[in-house]
Protein backbone atom coordinates (compact mmCIF):
# COMPACT_ATOMS: atom_id res chain seq x y z
CA UNK A 1 0.00 0.00 0.00
CA UNK A 2 2.81 2.20 0.43
CA UNK A 3 4.86 1.98 -2.74
CA UNK A 4 3.61 3.93 -5.93
CA UNK A 5 5.90 2.58 -8.68
CA UNK A 6 9.40 3.23 -6.39
CA UNK A 7 7.85 6.02 -4.13
CA UNK A 8 6.59 5.80 -0.98
CA UNK A 9 3.49 7.51 0.84
CA UNK A 10 5.97 10.04 2.43
CA UNK A 11 7.97 11.05 -1.18
CA UNK A 12 3.99 11.47 -2.64
CA UNK A 13 3.21 13.17 0.53
CA UNK A 14 6.01 16.07 0.25
CA UNK A 15 5.32 16.45 -3.31
CA UNK A 16 1.38 17.73 -2.48
CA UNK A 17 0.79 21.73 -2.45
CA UNK A 18 0.89 23.33 0.76
CA UNK A 19 -2.62 24.39 0.21
CA UNK A 20 -3.93 20.93 0.57
CA UNK A 21 -1.88 19.74 3.12
CA UNK A 22 -2.38 22.85 5.60
CA UNK A 23 -6.26 22.69 6.21
CA UNK A 24 -5.42 18.19 6.81
CA UNK A 25 -3.01 19.17 9.19
CA UNK A 26 -5.30 22.09 10.73
CA UNK A 27 -7.91 19.36 12.03
CA UNK A 28 -5.76 17.13 13.17
CA UNK A 29 -4.88 16.43 17.04
CA UNK A 30 -1.08 18.27 18.49
CA UNK A 31 0.48 15.11 18.48
CA UNK A 32 -0.92 13.65 15.18
CA UNK A 33 0.47 17.05 13.52
CA UNK A 34 3.72 16.49 15.44
CA UNK A 35 4.03 12.91 14.06
CA UNK A 36 3.45 13.71 10.47
CA UNK A 37 5.87 16.57 10.43
CA UNK A 38 8.57 14.23 12.21
CA UNK A 39 8.39 11.77 9.07
CA UNK A 40 8.68 14.47 6.26
CA UNK A 41 11.99 16.70 5.34
CA UNK A 42 12.52 19.76 7.39
CA UNK A 43 12.34 21.91 4.53
CA UNK A 44 8.88 20.25 3.55
CA UNK A 45 8.10 19.85 7.64
CA UNK A 46 8.69 24.03 8.03
CA UNK A 47 6.78 25.18 5.10
CA UNK A 48 3.24 23.29 6.40
CA UNK A 49 4.56 24.36 10.44
CA UNK A 50 4.22 28.15 8.97
CA UNK A 51 1.13 27.60 7.51
CA UNK A 52 -0.84 26.50 10.67
CA UNK A 53 -2.30 28.96 13.09
CA UNK A 54 -0.86 30.26 15.77
CA UNK A 55 -1.88 28.28 18.81
CA UNK A 56 -1.70 24.66 16.84
CA UNK A 57 2.16 26.12 15.91
CA UNK A 58 2.99 26.24 19.44
CA UNK A 59 1.41 22.81 20.58
CA UNK A 60 3.07 21.18 17.65
CA UNK A 61 5.95 22.29 18.24
CA UNK A 62 6.27 21.59 22.18
CA UNK A 63 4.65 17.90 20.90
CA UNK A 64 7.46 17.20 18.48
CA UNK A 65 10.12 17.94 21.36
CA UNK A 66 8.84 14.97 23.84
CA UNK A 67 7.74 12.58 20.56
CA UNK A 68 9.52 8.64 20.16
CA UNK A 69 8.92 6.98 16.84
CA UNK A 70 6.35 5.18 15.99
CA UNK A 71 5.83 1.03 15.78
CA UNK A 72 5.76 -0.08 12.03
CA UNK A 73 2.44 -1.19 12.57
CA UNK A 74 1.36 2.09 13.63
CA UNK A 75 2.76 3.64 10.46
CA UNK A 76 1.24 1.11 8.51
CA UNK A 77 -2.56 2.25 9.87
CA UNK A 78 -1.11 5.84 9.01
CA UNK A 79 0.03 5.19 5.12
CA UNK A 80 -3.28 3.40 5.25
CA UNK A 81 -5.33 6.78 5.89
CA UNK A 82 -3.38 9.40 4.31
CA UNK A 83 -3.55 7.34 0.39
CA UNK A 84 -7.33 6.94 1.52
CA UNK A 85 -7.94 10.75 2.43
CA UNK A 86 -4.89 12.77 0.18
CA UNK A 87 -3.27 10.73 -2.25
CA UNK A 88 -6.38 8.74 -3.67
CA UNK A 89 -7.39 10.93 -6.97
CA UNK A 90 -11.30 10.65 -6.49
CA UNK A 91 -10.45 12.14 -3.11
CA UNK A 92 -11.74 15.89 -3.24
CA UNK A 93 -9.44 18.47 -2.00
CA UNK A 94 -10.44 20.00 1.54
CA UNK A 95 -11.84 22.99 1.27
CA UNK A 96 -11.72 22.89 -2.58
CA UNK A 97 -14.25 24.99 -4.47
CA UNK A 98 -17.24 22.83 -5.93
CA UNK A 99 -19.07 25.03 -8.15
CA UNK A 100 -18.04 23.89 -11.11
CA UNK A 101 -19.21 20.00 -10.35
CA UNK A 102 -22.67 21.94 -8.58
CA UNK A 103 -23.07 23.32 -12.40
CA UNK A 104 -23.07 20.37 -14.11
CA UNK A 105 -25.36 19.23 -11.76
CA UNK A 106 -27.90 22.19 -12.14
CA UNK A 107 -26.85 21.87 -16.38
CA UNK A 108 -28.68 18.22 -16.41
CA UNK A 109 -31.87 19.27 -14.49
CA UNK A 110 -35.34 19.88 -16.82
CA UNK A 111 -35.40 23.34 -18.49
CA UNK A 112 -38.03 23.91 -16.06
CA UNK A 113 -36.07 23.47 -13.23
CA UNK A 114 -32.90 25.30 -13.94
CA UNK A 115 -34.23 28.84 -13.31
CA UNK A 116 -35.27 27.48 -9.48
CA UNK A 117 -31.97 26.23 -9.01
CA UNK A 118 -30.09 29.09 -9.96
CA UNK A 119 -32.03 31.18 -8.04
CA UNK A 120 -31.39 28.83 -4.55
CA UNK A 121 -27.69 29.08 -5.79
CA UNK A 122 -27.85 32.80 -4.96
CA UNK A 123 -30.34 33.07 -2.58
CA UNK A 124 -27.98 33.91 0.62
CA UNK A 125 -28.35 31.38 3.45
CA UNK A 126 -30.17 32.19 6.73
CA UNK A 127 -27.96 32.84 9.97
CA UNK A 128 -28.48 29.73 12.47
CA UNK A 129 -29.83 32.40 14.77
CA UNK A 130 -32.79 32.92 12.07
CA UNK A 131 -36.47 32.46 14.26
CA UNK A 132 -37.93 29.03 13.72
CA UNK A 133 -41.63 28.92 12.80
CA UNK A 134 -43.82 28.56 15.63
CA UNK A 135 -45.27 25.04 15.74
CA UNK A 136 -49.29 25.32 15.35
CA UNK A 137 -51.01 24.71 18.54
CA UNK A 138 -51.76 21.57 20.18
CA UNK A 139 -55.16 19.80 19.96
CA UNK A 140 -56.84 20.11 23.70
CA UNK A 141 -57.52 16.32 24.49
CA UNK A 142 -60.77 15.83 26.79
CA UNK A 143 -59.86 13.45 29.21
CA UNK A 144 -62.97 11.40 30.41
CA UNK A 145 -64.44 12.55 33.70
CA UNK A 146 -63.08 9.21 35.54
CA UNK A 147 -59.58 9.41 34.92
CA UNK A 148 -56.82 11.80 36.85
CA UNK A 149 -55.79 14.47 34.90
CA UNK A 150 -52.46 14.37 36.43
CA UNK A 151 -50.41 10.97 37.26
CA UNK A 152 -50.19 10.68 40.96
CA UNK A 153 -45.84 10.96 41.70
CA UNK A 154 -45.13 7.82 42.31
CA UNK A 155 -46.63 6.50 39.19
CA UNK A 156 -45.01 9.53 37.21
CA UNK A 157 -41.84 8.25 38.81
CA UNK A 158 -42.09 4.44 37.06
CA UNK A 159 -42.57 6.01 33.95
CA UNK A 160 -40.14 8.62 33.57
CA UNK A 161 -37.71 6.36 35.41
CA UNK A 162 -34.61 5.92 33.21
CA UNK A 163 -33.00 2.64 35.12
CA UNK A 164 -34.44 -0.50 34.07
CA UNK A 165 -34.60 -3.32 36.45
CA UNK A 166 -33.54 -6.65 34.83
CA UNK A 167 -32.70 -9.66 36.40
CA UNK A 168 -29.41 -10.22 37.55
CA UNK A 169 -26.61 -12.12 35.53
CA UNK A 170 -23.86 -12.79 37.93
CA UNK A 171 -21.64 -15.01 35.71
CA UNK A 172 -21.35 -11.62 33.14
CA UNK A 173 -19.86 -9.34 35.99
CA UNK A 174 -17.35 -12.55 35.88
CA UNK A 175 -16.93 -12.40 31.97
CA UNK A 176 -15.92 -8.44 32.25
CA UNK A 177 -13.82 -9.21 35.51
CA UNK A 178 -11.99 -11.45 33.15
CA UNK A 179 -12.27 -9.09 29.92
CA UNK A 180 -10.72 -6.12 32.17
CA UNK A 181 -7.62 -8.52 33.11
CA UNK A 182 -7.31 -9.54 29.54
CA UNK A 183 -7.68 -6.20 27.74
CA UNK A 184 -5.38 -5.10 30.64
CA UNK A 185 -2.55 -7.32 29.46
CA UNK A 186 -3.64 -6.40 25.34
CA UNK A 187 -2.73 -3.03 25.92
CA UNK A 188 0.84 -3.00 27.64
CA UNK A 189 1.88 -5.24 24.85
CA UNK A 190 -0.13 -3.08 22.40
CA UNK A 191 1.10 0.47 23.49
CA UNK A 192 4.48 -1.14 25.19
CA UNK A 193 3.81 0.92 28.47
CA UNK A 194 1.84 0.30 32.02
CA UNK A 195 -2.03 0.53 30.63
CA UNK A 196 -4.79 -0.68 33.06
CA UNK A 197 -8.38 -1.65 32.91
CA UNK A 198 -10.70 -0.39 35.45
CA UNK A 199 -14.17 -1.20 35.99
CA UNK A 200 -16.34 1.60 36.89
CA UNK A 201 -20.05 0.44 36.71
CA UNK A 202 -22.54 -1.81 35.34
CA UNK A 203 -25.95 -0.88 35.22
CA UNK A 204 -29.31 -1.05 32.62
CA UNK A 205 -30.49 1.36 30.84
CA UNK A 206 -33.45 1.67 27.69
CA UNK A 207 -30.80 3.18 24.53
CA UNK A 208 -33.12 5.40 23.51
CA UNK A 209 -32.28 7.26 27.07
CA UNK A 210 -28.59 6.55 26.69
CA UNK A 211 -28.37 8.01 23.69
CA UNK A 212 -30.05 11.27 24.54
CA UNK A 213 -27.23 11.82 27.13
CA UNK A 214 -24.63 11.57 24.76
CA UNK A 215 -23.55 14.68 23.29
CA UNK A 216 -23.54 15.24 19.45
CA UNK A 217 -19.70 15.94 19.55
CA UNK A 218 -19.53 13.19 22.02
CA UNK A 219 -17.79 9.28 21.25
CA UNK A 220 -16.94 7.25 18.14
CA UNK A 221 -19.35 4.32 18.06
CA UNK A 222 -17.61 1.26 17.11
CA UNK A 223 -20.51 -1.85 16.09
CA UNK A 224 -20.44 -5.33 15.69
CA UNK A 225 -21.82 -8.64 15.29
CA UNK A 226 -22.21 -11.55 18.28
CA UNK A 227 -22.01 -15.10 15.73
CA UNK A 228 -23.49 -16.97 16.20
CA UNK A 229 -26.19 -15.00 18.54
CA UNK A 230 -27.15 -13.69 15.31
CA UNK A 231 -27.37 -10.02 17.26
CA UNK A 232 -25.49 -6.27 17.44
CA UNK A 233 -24.06 -4.62 20.38
CA UNK A 234 -21.82 -1.36 20.60
CA UNK A 235 -18.35 0.27 21.97
CA UNK A 236 -18.62 3.45 22.87
CA UNK A 237 -15.11 4.87 22.65
CA UNK A 238 -14.94 8.93 24.09
CA UNK A 239 -13.28 11.33 23.00
CA UNK A 240 -10.61 11.42 25.82
CA UNK A 241 -9.84 7.88 25.45
CA UNK A 242 -8.92 8.36 21.26
CA UNK A 243 -6.89 10.97 22.15
CA UNK A 244 -4.92 8.90 25.08
CA UNK A 245 -4.69 6.36 22.79
CA UNK A 246 -3.37 8.51 19.60
CA UNK A 247 -0.65 10.09 21.43
CA UNK A 248 0.65 6.78 23.17
CA UNK A 249 0.91 5.05 19.66
CA UNK A 250 2.62 8.38 17.98
CA UNK A 251 5.27 8.46 20.60
CA UNK A 252 3.75 11.26 22.66
CA UNK A 253 4.61 11.81 26.27
CA UNK A 254 2.58 12.44 29.12
CA UNK A 255 3.45 16.46 29.15
CA UNK A 256 1.38 16.45 25.37
CA UNK A 257 -2.45 15.24 27.55
CA UNK A 258 -2.02 18.94 28.26
CA UNK A 259 -1.98 20.12 24.77
CA UNK A 260 -4.78 18.72 22.86
CA UNK A 261 -7.46 20.52 21.23
CA UNK A 262 -11.07 20.62 23.02
CA UNK A 263 -14.25 20.05 20.91
CA UNK A 264 -11.91 18.92 17.71
CA UNK A 265 -13.96 16.56 15.53
CA UNK A 266 -12.26 13.53 14.83
CA UNK A 267 -10.32 12.49 11.60
CA UNK A 268 -9.75 9.34 9.91
CA UNK A 269 -6.92 9.17 11.73
CA UNK A 270 -8.67 8.97 15.16
CA UNK A 271 -11.11 6.90 13.53
CA UNK A 272 -8.31 4.68 12.39
CA UNK A 273 -6.95 4.35 15.66
CA UNK A 274 -10.26 3.92 17.56
CA UNK A 275 -10.89 0.95 14.92
CA UNK A 276 -7.84 -0.59 16.32
CA UNK A 277 -8.80 -0.06 19.68
CA UNK A 278 -12.44 -1.38 19.01
CA UNK A 279 -10.88 -4.65 17.60
CA UNK A 280 -8.29 -5.04 19.99
CA UNK A 281 -11.18 -4.73 22.53
CA UNK A 282 -13.79 -7.33 21.12
CA UNK A 283 -11.61 -9.70 20.34
CA UNK A 284 -10.75 -10.14 24.55
CA UNK A 285 -14.29 -9.90 25.24
CA UNK A 286 -14.60 -12.91 22.56
CA UNK A 287 -11.95 -14.85 25.04
CA UNK A 288 -13.86 -13.86 28.19
CA UNK A 289 -16.78 -15.25 27.20
CA UNK A 290 -15.13 -18.37 25.59
CA UNK A 291 -15.48 -20.30 29.27
CA UNK A 292 -19.45 -19.76 28.78
CA UNK A 293 -20.19 -20.09 24.99
CA UNK A 294 -18.04 -20.10 21.67
CA UNK A 295 -18.78 -16.74 20.47
CA UNK A 296 -16.93 -14.02 18.30
CA UNK A 297 -17.85 -10.41 17.95
CA UNK A 298 -16.76 -9.25 14.26
CA UNK A 299 -16.23 -5.50 13.84
CA UNK A 300 -18.99 -4.16 11.57
CA UNK A 301 -18.58 -0.09 11.69
CA UNK A 302 -17.57 2.81 13.17
CA UNK A 303 -19.99 5.53 13.56
CA UNK A 304 -19.87 8.78 15.06
CA UNK A 305 -23.39 9.70 15.79
CA UNK A 306 -25.27 7.44 18.12
CA UNK A 307 -28.76 7.54 16.38
CA UNK A 308 -26.95 5.59 13.51
CA UNK A 309 -25.21 3.53 15.33
CA UNK A 310 -28.77 2.28 16.98
CA UNK A 311 -28.07 -2.03 17.65
CA UNK A 312 -31.57 -2.68 18.71
CA UNK A 313 -35.18 -0.51 19.50
CA UNK A 314 -35.29 2.36 21.63
CA UNK A 315 -36.88 1.62 24.05
CA UNK A 316 -35.41 -2.29 24.59
CA UNK A 317 -33.25 -2.43 27.44
CA UNK A 318 -29.23 -2.93 27.32
CA UNK A 319 -26.95 -3.41 30.01
CA UNK A 320 -24.09 -0.64 29.71
CA UNK A 321 -20.40 -1.22 31.38
CA UNK A 322 -18.60 1.71 31.94
CA UNK A 323 -15.02 1.50 31.96
CA UNK A 324 -11.81 3.34 32.33
CA UNK A 325 -8.39 3.10 30.65
CA UNK A 326 -5.48 4.63 32.80
CA UNK A 327 -1.97 4.89 30.84
CA UNK A 328 1.44 5.15 32.66
CA UNK A 329 -0.14 2.94 35.64
CA UNK A 330 -1.21 6.62 37.01
CA UNK A 331 -4.91 8.60 36.19
CA UNK A 332 -3.25 11.89 37.33
CA UNK A 333 -0.69 12.20 34.29
CA UNK A 334 -4.16 12.85 32.39
CA UNK A 335 -3.29 9.99 29.90
CA UNK A 336 -6.58 8.01 30.49
CA UNK A 337 -9.84 7.76 28.83
CA UNK A 338 -13.31 5.89 29.31
CA UNK A 339 -15.62 3.65 26.82
CA UNK A 340 -18.99 1.69 27.49
CA UNK A 341 -19.64 -1.51 26.39
CA UNK A 342 -23.70 -1.70 25.17
CA UNK A 343 -24.85 -5.16 25.48
CA UNK A 344 -28.75 -5.61 24.68
CA UNK A 345 -30.21 -8.09 26.61
CA UNK A 346 -31.85 -8.83 23.70
CA UNK A 347 -28.19 -9.80 22.04
CA UNK A 348 -27.36 -12.30 25.63
CA UNK A 349 -30.83 -14.35 25.44
CA UNK A 350 -29.16 -17.39 23.46
CA UNK A 351 -26.65 -17.02 26.94
CA UNK A 352 -28.94 -15.49 29.23
CA UNK A 353 -29.55 -18.95 31.21
CA UNK A 354 -26.30 -19.53 31.82
CA UNK A 355 -25.07 -16.27 32.72
CA UNK A 356 -27.70 -16.08 35.16
CA UNK A 357 -25.97 -18.87 37.47
CA UNK A 358 -24.39 -18.12 40.64
CA UNK A 359 -20.89 -17.82 40.27
CA UNK A 360 -18.48 -20.05 42.36
CA UNK A 361 -18.06 -17.76 44.84
CA UNK A 362 -22.03 -17.27 46.10
CA UNK A 363 -22.82 -20.74 45.45
CA UNK A 364 -20.12 -23.85 44.80
CA UNK A 365 -17.29 -22.07 46.20
CA UNK A 366 -15.21 -23.80 49.14
CA UNK A 367 -13.74 -21.98 51.30
CA UNK A 368 -11.26 -24.95 53.32
CA UNK A 369 -10.37 -22.48 56.73
CA UNK A 370 -14.35 -21.60 57.17
CA UNK A 371 -14.81 -25.40 56.60
CA UNK A 372 -12.04 -26.41 58.86
CA UNK A 373 -13.32 -23.72 61.93
CA UNK A 374 -17.24 -24.37 61.13
CA UNK A 375 -16.71 -28.05 61.62
CA UNK A 376 -14.43 -27.82 64.97
CA UNK A 377 -16.92 -25.61 66.16
CA UNK A 378 -20.44 -27.79 65.35
CA UNK A 379 -18.14 -30.80 66.92
CA UNK A 380 -17.27 -28.74 69.92
CA UNK A 381 -21.45 -27.76 70.67
CA UNK A 382 -23.35 -29.32 73.27
CA UNK A 383 -26.69 -31.19 73.10
CA UNK A 384 -29.47 -32.36 75.55
CA UNK A 385 -30.13 -36.16 75.42
CA UNK A 386 -32.98 -37.54 76.79
CA UNK A 387 -33.75 -41.09 78.02
CA UNK A 388 -37.29 -41.57 77.36
CA UNK A 389 -38.14 -45.13 79.66
CA UNK A 390 -41.70 -45.73 77.87
CA UNK A 391 -44.64 -43.89 76.21
CA UNK A 392 -48.25 -44.23 75.42
CA UNK A 393 -51.35 -42.26 73.62
CA UNK A 394 -54.18 -41.48 76.58
CA UNK A 395 -57.26 -39.26 75.39
CA UNK A 396 -57.24 -35.86 76.66
CA UNK A 397 -60.00 -36.36 79.04
CA UNK A 398 -58.50 -39.29 80.78
CA UNK A 399 -55.32 -37.06 81.75
CA UNK A 400 -57.64 -34.12 82.75
CA UNK A 401 -58.66 -36.56 85.28
CA UNK A 402 -55.47 -37.59 86.65
CA UNK A 403 -54.74 -37.41 89.95
CA UNK A 404 -51.41 -38.35 92.56
CA UNK A 405 -51.53 -42.34 92.88
CA UNK A 406 -53.02 -42.65 89.76
CA UNK A 407 -51.18 -45.76 87.99
CA UNK A 408 -51.32 -46.19 84.43
CA UNK A 409 -49.06 -48.64 82.12
CA UNK A 410 -46.70 -47.84 79.40
CA UNK A 411 -46.68 -49.66 75.89
CA UNK A 412 -43.07 -50.90 76.49
CA UNK A 413 -43.11 -54.54 76.38
CA UNK A 414 -40.07 -54.68 78.98
CA UNK A 415 -39.51 -52.90 82.15
CA UNK A 416 -35.52 -52.39 81.52
CA UNK A 417 -35.69 -50.53 77.94
CA UNK A 418 -34.82 -47.14 76.82
CA UNK A 419 -34.64 -44.53 74.20
CA UNK A 420 -32.15 -41.94 74.13
CA UNK A 421 -33.36 -38.94 72.01
CA UNK A 422 -32.31 -35.25 71.13
CA UNK A 423 -35.11 -32.90 70.69
CA UNK A 424 -37.73 -35.74 68.78
CA UNK A 425 -35.10 -37.46 67.20
CA UNK A 426 -34.04 -41.10 68.69
CA UNK A 427 -30.36 -41.62 68.46
CA UNK A 428 -29.99 -45.11 69.99
CA UNK A 429 -31.59 -47.59 71.81
CA UNK A 430 -30.25 -49.79 75.15
CA UNK A 431 -30.55 -51.24 78.42
CA UNK A 432 -32.39 -48.94 81.82
CA UNK A 433 -30.18 -49.56 84.85
CA UNK A 434 -28.26 -47.64 87.11
CA UNK A 435 -24.43 -46.90 87.77
CA UNK A 436 -23.78 -46.45 91.55
CA UNK A 437 -26.70 -44.29 92.60
CA UNK A 438 -27.99 -42.74 89.01
CA UNK A 439 -30.23 -44.10 85.76
CA UNK A 440 -27.81 -45.41 83.09
CA UNK A 441 -28.65 -46.23 80.13
CA UNK A 442 -26.22 -48.68 78.06
CA UNK A 443 -26.25 -48.34 74.43
CA UNK A 444 -27.39 -51.40 72.37
CA UNK A 445 -28.30 -50.15 68.64
CA UNK A 446 -27.80 -46.46 67.08
CA UNK A 447 -30.64 -45.84 65.52
CA UNK A 448 -29.17 -43.66 63.57
CA UNK A 449 -26.09 -44.12 60.77
CA UNK A 450 -25.15 -47.52 58.93
CA UNK A 451 -22.70 -50.07 60.79
CA UNK A 452 -24.32 -50.47 64.06
CA UNK A 453 -25.09 -53.82 65.20
CA UNK A 454 -26.69 -54.90 68.85
CA UNK A 455 -23.58 -55.28 71.38
CA UNK A 456 -23.23 -58.86 71.86
CA UNK A 457 -21.06 -58.49 75.50
CA UNK A 458 -22.70 -58.12 78.90
CA UNK A 459 -24.41 -55.00 79.76
CA UNK A 460 -23.11 -51.98 81.74
CA UNK A 461 -25.54 -51.60 84.30
CA UNK A 462 -26.78 -53.01 87.16
CA UNK A 463 -30.74 -53.82 87.11
CA UNK A 464 -32.91 -51.56 89.14
CA UNK A 465 -35.54 -53.26 91.09
CA UNK A 466 -39.09 -51.54 90.45
CA UNK A 467 -42.18 -52.19 92.81
CA UNK A 468 -45.19 -53.70 91.82
CA UNK A 469 -48.40 -52.19 91.37
CA UNK A 470 -52.35 -52.64 90.54
CA UNK A 471 -53.26 -50.93 88.02
CA UNK A 472 -56.67 -49.09 90.55
CA UNK A 473 -56.70 -46.30 88.73
CA UNK A 474 -57.28 -47.18 85.63
CA UNK A 475 -61.12 -47.82 86.30
CA UNK A 476 -61.34 -44.56 88.45
CA UNK A 477 -60.11 -42.16 85.04
CA UNK A 478 -62.56 -44.18 82.86
CA UNK A 479 -65.40 -43.19 85.25
CA UNK A 480 -63.92 -39.75 86.71
CA UNK A 481 -63.86 -39.10 82.52
CA UNK A 482 -67.36 -40.18 81.76
CA UNK A 483 -68.87 -37.48 84.25
CA UNK A 484 -67.03 -34.82 83.01
CA UNK A 485 -67.66 -35.53 79.30
CA UNK A 486 -71.45 -36.14 80.44
CA UNK A 487 -71.39 -32.78 82.56
CA UNK A 488 -70.07 -31.10 79.76
CA UNK A 489 -70.99 -30.16 76.06
CA UNK A 490 -70.33 -32.07 73.06
CA UNK A 491 -67.88 -29.71 72.06
CA UNK A 492 -65.81 -30.19 74.96
CA UNK A 493 -66.87 -33.85 74.82
CA UNK A 494 -65.28 -34.00 71.59
CA UNK A 495 -61.77 -31.90 72.79
CA UNK A 496 -61.39 -35.01 75.46
CA UNK A 497 -61.16 -37.42 73.38
CA UNK A 498 -58.21 -36.15 71.43
CA UNK A 499 -55.45 -38.79 71.20
CA UNK A 500 -52.00 -37.12 73.72
CA UNK A 501 -48.29 -38.66 73.31
CA UNK A 502 -46.77 -39.49 76.92
CA UNK A 503 -43.47 -40.20 77.29
CA UNK A 504 -41.73 -41.06 80.75
CA UNK A 505 -38.42 -39.25 80.64
CA UNK A 506 -36.10 -41.08 83.18
CA UNK A 507 -33.36 -38.25 83.08
CA UNK A 508 -31.37 -36.46 80.69
CA UNK A 509 -27.30 -36.03 79.91
CA UNK A 510 -25.40 -33.52 78.05
CA UNK A 511 -22.38 -34.61 75.74
CA UNK A 512 -20.65 -32.85 72.84
CA UNK A 513 -21.39 -33.55 69.36
CA UNK A 514 -18.08 -35.42 68.66
CA UNK A 515 -19.15 -37.74 71.58
CA UNK A 516 -22.99 -38.22 70.31
CA UNK A 517 -21.11 -38.77 66.96
CA UNK A 518 -19.24 -41.68 68.56
CA UNK A 519 -21.84 -43.28 70.48
CA UNK A 520 -21.64 -46.63 69.90
CA UNK A 521 -23.08 -50.11 71.25
CA UNK A 522 -21.79 -51.31 74.46
CA UNK A 523 -21.17 -47.24 75.21
CA UNK A 524 -23.13 -46.68 78.79
CA UNK A 525 -24.59 -42.50 79.31
CA UNK A 526 -24.85 -42.16 82.49
CA UNK A 527 -28.10 -39.32 83.85
CA UNK A 528 -28.31 -36.65 85.94
CA UNK A 529 -30.76 -38.15 87.75
CA UNK A 530 -30.65 -40.64 91.21
CA UNK A 531 -32.31 -43.93 91.29
CA UNK A 532 -36.06 -42.94 93.43
CA UNK A 533 -36.11 -39.71 92.31
CA UNK A 534 -38.79 -39.04 90.51
CA UNK A 535 -39.00 -38.84 86.62
CA UNK A 536 -40.95 -36.50 84.43
CA UNK A 537 -44.16 -36.90 82.34
CA UNK A 538 -43.73 -35.07 79.17
CA UNK A 539 -46.64 -34.26 76.67
CA UNK A 540 -46.02 -32.50 73.19
CA UNK A 541 -42.75 -31.31 75.21
CA UNK A 542 -44.59 -29.66 78.00
CA UNK A 543 -43.71 -31.13 81.66
CA UNK A 544 -47.17 -32.23 83.00
CA UNK A 545 -46.68 -34.65 85.92
CA UNK A 546 -43.74 -36.19 87.55
CA UNK A 547 -43.60 -39.77 89.04
CA UNK A 548 -42.53 -42.87 90.04
CA UNK A 549 -41.87 -45.98 87.67
CA UNK A 550 -43.38 -49.08 88.59
CA UNK A 551 -44.04 -52.75 87.47
CA UNK A 552 -47.11 -53.80 86.59
CA UNK A 553 -47.76 -57.36 85.79
CA UNK A 554 -43.52 -57.36 83.92
CA UNK A 555 -44.68 -54.52 82.08
CA UNK A 556 -43.47 -50.79 82.91
CA UNK A 557 -45.62 -48.38 84.39
CA UNK A 558 -45.73 -45.12 86.49
CA UNK A 559 -47.53 -44.37 89.83
CA UNK A 560 -48.56 -40.12 89.87
CA UNK A 561 -46.83 -38.48 92.54
CA UNK A 562 -47.29 -34.42 91.32
CA UNK A 563 -50.14 -33.34 88.75
CA UNK A 564 -49.69 -29.72 86.78
CA UNK A 565 -51.62 -28.04 83.88
CA UNK A 566 -51.25 -28.48 80.23
CA UNK A 567 -50.23 -25.97 79.64
CA UNK A 568 -46.75 -25.75 81.89
CA UNK A 569 -43.95 -25.91 80.64
CA UNK A 570 -40.79 -27.97 81.14
CA UNK A 571 -39.10 -24.96 83.29
CA UNK A 572 -42.69 -24.19 84.91
CA UNK A 573 -42.10 -26.34 87.97
CA UNK A 574 -44.43 -24.16 90.05
CA UNK A 575 -47.48 -25.08 88.40
CA UNK A 576 -46.88 -28.77 89.53
CA UNK A 577 -49.35 -29.80 92.66
CA UNK A 578 -49.01 -32.90 94.54
CA UNK A 579 -51.40 -34.85 96.66
CA UNK A 580 -54.96 -34.26 96.03
CA UNK A 581 -54.99 -30.68 94.86
CA UNK A 582 -57.98 -29.53 92.09
CA UNK A 583 -57.26 -30.83 88.59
Amino acid sequence: MGDFGGETVWTRLAALPPERLIPYLSAQAPQTVAALLLLLVPDRAAVLLAGLSEDLRARALRCMAVTRPAAPDVLADLERVLCADLLDPSAPAPGADRSAEVMRIVDALPADQRGAAMEALKRPVPPLSATVPASPPATAVDVPSGLPRRLSPGMAAMLNARAVLHDRLPMLEVVLDRFVRILSTTLRGAMGQSAEVGLNAIRSARLGDWITDRAPDGPLYAVFRADPWDNFAMLALHRDLLDSVGEVLLGGDAETAGLRVVGRAPTGIDRAFAERMARAALSDLATAFAPIAAVSFPFDRMEDNARFATITRLHNACCVVDMTVWMDGCPANGRSGRFELLLPYATLEPVAGLLGQMFMGERFGRDPRWETHLRGELVRASVRLQAVAGSTTLPLGAMLAWRAGTVFELDNAAVEEAVLTVGRAAVARGVLGCRGSRWAVAVQTRLSGAGAEPVGKPVAVAPVPLPDAVVTGTMAMDTMTMGVVAGAQAEAAEIHKVAVGVSMVVGEAEMTVDDLLRLAPGDVVELDRKVGEPVSLIAEDRLVARGEPVAVAGRLGVRLLEVGRLDAGLSDAGTLRAGTADA
